[in-house]
């Protein structure tokens, strides 16, 4: 039988779930919302006409990343789910990913970096690193996936966090190789 979590006259966004399997996020008019799956409850973590983008999941299932653009710079959040208390990471992020002890971000230049969160440290990946297609990067299992592209080629690279080594898997815009 299914149950009914939630239902709204607006269009709903699924985000995506915690790992845990306790909550589900999603977007509704621009308002991001939580729904607790264990006890059917739903609330809302932003206000109204906050602009919020690029929102993730930390592994863990216990924080939400995101950016949030103030007075005309985007700036990266950190909202704890259990504790419901919003925290400022740092400035001029566009878009952040919780990774576990670290916070893998995008520079407004789209250029990447890992910001240690105990010592808000923030090491800025190799110049080679820069990403020309707009927030098109993933992280899996220590490797930062993304695209770029020159002027009749787009390319597939993908970088390991530990080893600091660039692979790549180029495409051109004809589909040859």
């Amino acid at each position: 039988m299914k149950k009914k979590l939630y239902s709204s006259p607006n269009p709903i966004q699924l985000i995506g779930g915690s790992v845990d399997k306790k909550r589900l996020i999603f977007e509704e008019n621009s308002q991001y919302g939580i729904i607790d799956l264990q006890n059917g409850s739903m609330k809302y973590f932003n206000k109204v006409n906050e602009v919020l983008s690029n929102l993730s999941i930390s592994f863990d299932g216990q924080r939400l990343v995101y950016s949030k653009r103030e007075f005309g710079v985007w700036n990266l959040y950190q909202y704890n789910l259990e504790t419901q208390i919003e925290t400022f990471i740092t400035n001029n992020l566009k878009n952040g990913l919780d990774i576990g002890e670290n916070i893998l971000g995008e520079y407004n230049d789209n250029s990447l970096v890992i910001l240690q969160k105990t010592t808000q440290e923030q090491i800025k990946l190799d110049a080679k690193f820069q990403i020309t297609l707009n927030n098109n990067w993933h992280y899996i299992q220590g490797k930062i996936f993304y695209s770029s592209q020159t002027q009749d080629l787009i390319e597939i690279k993908s970088y390991d966090i530990l080893t600091k080594k660039h692979q790549k898997a180029s495409k051109s815009n004809d589909g040859t190789r």
